[in-house]
């Protein structure tokens, strides 16, 4: 038999048909003659008694009539023995193609959707057969190869086990092959028996296969022995149809609702004529599921008046270009997948006997389906256009009647906030992010938002993949509506200005990207998911810009333009809190920072945020362990040089320094430029604050020699550079140890010699050193020192000649140029706290290194005189003189 023979329904039918005509043959001729019923068909015969006494002839008819294919195959196979041997060898060494027969013989004896190589392998098993045994098959066989014309009446047989009352059409075989719909099939199917959505439209553009996918489920509610249904229910209100003379009028189509319902209410009672309410009447108390056709022509109010009527034991299935809006689940059926198009391109062609598109290579098949937007409908066009006698070329170019019937009449419905979505769309030529568009648009999120979806219903536009594997939310003009509206009618004066914007746009993240890629956890840095975070992360960080410049009304604009945007960004909260802490919004940064981890996904998104939120704790709320536990996260994800400094910092706040040092010193290793400065910065400071803990021990030998091997540290590397924090890193060390030298109980003789070491060291570096903010606490610390009873003269004459170069090159620069101002001690935290003053409402920082003469325990409302030694990073005291008066 030719791979190119003509199949349609209605001759397969007639061959399966006389198939099972031969096989009864030889079971009356060759079993039946010599065994009773019983004997020969053993475990069957009861199955086909039933039947034949439920048929009742008039003409006593053989049981072979009443045996299907299997049966019937099962019952030769089982007499062999008394088989012609030609015969028996022929029934035996088929039998497992009879397997694949049998399935296919139900679906056409009973009228149910064919699978799609369903002929093919009809034709291959029963040409299998060739003894003189099959005469009947044979004659059918030779009559499908010599009239491509011929096409035998079918008469469908119900089947005998159906329990679910139906009126579903006739499964046309060109219609419903569902090539590359098998995962539709099975999803749709596991949501109709579960039955928690009641109400499923299958959305998308005209022709992609809704019409077919919807009967096939239909079925399958049917003959399914687990369906939940009772009754399957089917009409349609398709009104018009594509053929290959263009689009004609279906002149007996269903009009409205109210045709549907006599419809749906012809399959319960012939004689039914009556209105929603008494269709609804009739379905009470019947499990039902509704399935209505091209639904997109009828008015959403008629759709919802019906379901509103119906009892709640009703299920409904509808198809839809534009859907019917929120009462739905709605499942979007796309175009085919290229490789299902073209496997649908060739069999399509096979069927209907078009050799020459059956047997395009696979280049230009793949190159036509692409054309025809991998459409069911689009390719069923073209083959029957070009089996009409059509040039392929002409038509695959000119598709006009065929655009015309999937798209012009969901285009002309649109409102003119989801046309002017679509220009813009078509004038990008590509998918973008919803919130990228909004930007590039100038236009409100949630305006863009509602033209999106009512594009989305009509199946104008189609969803891509984030680049980056993120999660879907990118749009883009649907493959009809390319070929539908052309890039080129575009108004040239909305192309320009957007094409503009989109350039301003790009250029923009590229610089932001490239800035952020130079330090992973920069202040001003914003992370993103995917592609569908660019729009929110390019507001975020002109908000951190905004913060930078003290501008907080600003950023926080901007904070709330991105969450519009991308409502569950977590770099929205964390971003947010990073704002209001600089604004000192401390608690509200708090709370921000916790929802930001609320919404982080991946370990690395909470690493992230986790950096940050530990920066904010130890700094604004005081609480460093609880910042530990956060930068200890974060580093653990990281591991980076930079995360090892923040924890490797943290930890020395807490006293843990040898701990805190190990992680500094690792960064330092191999490390260059500006993070091997930070963390230098970060030992030398490290040093200065474990002599601080060594002081307060009353070990001021280890204090000292701490605070020297910090200065030491530091000053080396300054050698040769000007970089302000860690000059004012090495000037602080200098001054606590100084101040370690004047104390009580210091061994001063024993480290004169180190001492002298250590300002020569300074003063070869002192151009560097004299600029900072801490130079003036040296001086007054070199003060106390030079008073201090048998000081070395060496050690002080040193002291003196960079306390004397201090007093030349900056005159009036004393203790005494400000008035002190007074304060309370707000809160005392062991080696540090804060003062309470009108004019600064975050309240100002002191180390106990501050603190002037010998003071009293710190609590709490104690009244302080102090001054002000700014620097970039707080407001902080010098010079606090404890006074005995308590606030309560």
């Amino acid at each position: 038999m030719s791979e190119t023979t003509r199949m349609s329904r209605a001759r397969l039918f007639a061959l399966i048909e006389s198939f099972e005509q031969d096989m009864r043959a030889l079971v009356d001729r060759y079993v039946l003659d010599h065994l009773s019923e019983q004997e020969a068909l053993a475990d069957q015969y009861d199955n086909a008694d039933e039947r034949r006494q439920r048929d009742a002839p008039e003409v006593a008819l053989s049981i072979a009539t009443y045996l299907d294919l299997r049966p019937c195959y099962d019952v030769l196979n089982r007499h062999r023995a008394g088989l012609p041997h030609e015969l028996a060898i022929e029934i035996r060494e088929n039998t497992s193609m009879i397997d694949r027969v049998a399935p296919i013989r139900n679906r056409v004896m009973h009228g149910r959707p064919l699978k799609t190589d369903d002929p093919a392998i009809a034709l291959s098993a029963l040409s299998a057969y060739q003894s003189r045994f099959w005469r009947t098959t044979d004659a059918t066989l030779r009559r499908l190869r010599d009239d491509e014309l011929w096409e035998p009446i079918e008469k469908p047989l119900p089947l005998p086990s159906e329990t679910v009352l139906h009126n579903l059409p006739y499964a046309d075989y060109d219609e419903t092959g569902l090539i590359g719909r098998e995962q539709d099939t099975k999803q749709l199917v596991a949501m109709l028996k579960r039955r928690r959505d009641h109400v499923i439209t299958i959305t998308g553009e005209g022709g992609v296969g809704k019409t077919a996918l919807a009967l096939e489920l239909a079925y399958a509610m049917v003959d399914d022995p687990e369906s939940p249904y009772d009754c399957v229910l089917w009409s349609s209100l398709k009104s018009e149809r594509l053929t290959t003379a263009g689009v004609i009028a279906i002149s007996d189509a269903i009009e409205g609702i109210a045709g549907a319902t006599r419809q749906l209410g012809r399959a319960l009672d012939a004689s039914f004529d009556g209105s929603v309410h008494e269709l609804a009447e009739s379905l009470e108390g019947l499990d039902a599921l509704i399935v209505i056709d091209n639904l997109e022509s009828v008015n959403g109010d008629e759709v919802l008046r019906l379901y509103d009527a119906m009892p709640p034991c009703v299920s409904f299935l509808f198809t839809s270009r534009i859907g019917i809006g929120e009462l739905e689940r709605r499942y979007r059926l796309g175009p085919l997948a290229a490789s299902s198009a073209t496997l649908l391109l060739r069999k399509f062609a096979m069927a209907r006997g078009v050799s020459s598109l059956a047997r395009l290579s696979s280049e230009t098949a793949e190159s036509v389906v692409e054309r025809l937007r991998f459409s069911p409908l689009a390719i069923r066009w073209f083959t029957l256009s070009v089996e009409a006698g059509v040039d392929p070329l002409t038509t695959i170019r000119d598709q006009k009647e065929l655009l015309t019937f999937c798209v012009a009449n969901v285009f002309e419905q649109l409102s003119p906030e989801a046309k002017d979505l679509i220009t813009i769309i078509r004038v990008l030529d590509r998918s973008a992010p919803l919130d990228e568009l909004a930007l590039l648009a100038d236009l409100e999120i949630d305006q863009l938002r509602r033209a999106a979806q009512e594009l989305s219903r009509g199946s104008l536009i189609t969803y891509g993949s984030d680049a980056s594997g993120g999660l879907a939310s990118r749009i883009g003009p649907s493959l009809a509506l390319r070929a539908f509206l052309p890039r080129e009618s575009m108004e040239s004066e909305r192309l320009a200005g957007l094409l503009k914007r989109e350039t301003d746009y790009r250029k923009s993240a590229e610089r932001r990207r490239e800035n952020d890629s130079r330090r992973s956890l920069a202040p001003w840095n914003v992370f993103t998911r995917g592609d569908e975070d660019e729009p929110a992360a390019y507001l975020l960080h002109k908000a951190l810009v905004a913060s930078k410049r003290k501008k907080y009304e600003e950023a926080f604009a901007l904070t709330s333009k991105a969450r519009e945007l991308n409502p569950e960004f977590y770099e929205n909260d964390r971003v947010e809190a990073f704002v209001a802490s600089a604004a000192g919004e401390a608690t509200r940064a708090v709370d921000l920072y916790r929802g930001a981890l609320e919404k982080c996904d991946t370990d690395e998104s909470r690493a992230v945020v986790s950096h940050y939120f530990a920066g904010h704790l130890a700094r604004a709320m005081h609480d460093v362990p609880l910042a530990i536990t956060y930068e200890s996260m974060s580093h653990q994800h990281f591991k980076t040089k930079e995360t090892a400094v923040a924890l490797g910092n943290l930890l020395v706040w807490d006293r843990q320094f040898s701990e805190g040092q190990i992680l500094i010193e690792s960064a330092i290793e191999d490390a260059d430029g500006m993070g091997r400065l930070i963390a230098v910065t970060a030992l030398v400071e490290s040093w200065r604050r474990w002599s601080e803990q060594l002081f307060n021990e009353h070990r001021y030998s280890d204090a000292y020699e701490h605070a020297r091997t910090g200065f030491s540290v530091g000053v080396r590397e300054l050698s040769g550079l000007s970089d302000r924090r860690l000059a004012r890193a090495v000037v602080d060390a200098l001054v606590a140890a100084v101040r370690y030298l004047a104390a009580r109980g210091a061994d001063l003789p024993r480290h004169s010699s180190s001492a002298v070491a250590m300002l020569e060291a300074a003063a070869s570096q002192r151009r560097t050193l004299e600029m900072t903010d801490s130079w003036e606490r040296l001086t007054r610390a070199i003060g106390h020192l030079t008073r201090v009873p048998d000081i070395d003269a060496d050690l002080r004459s040193h002291l003196l000649d960079l306390v004397d170069t201090e007093f030349e090159t900056r005159p009036g620069n004393s203790s005494g140029d400000s008035l002190p101002l007074i304060g309370s001690i707000h809160s005392w935290l062991s080696t540090f706290g804060f003062i309470r003053h009108k004019d600064h409402p975050g309240n100002v920082f002191f180390h106990q290194s501050d603190l002037v003469g010998d003071a009293p325990p710190i609590v709490p409302g104690m009244l302080v005189e102090f001054s002000l030694a700014s620097d970039s990073e707080r407001v902080r005291a010098s010079s606090v003189q404890v006074r005995t008066q308590v606030i309560e």
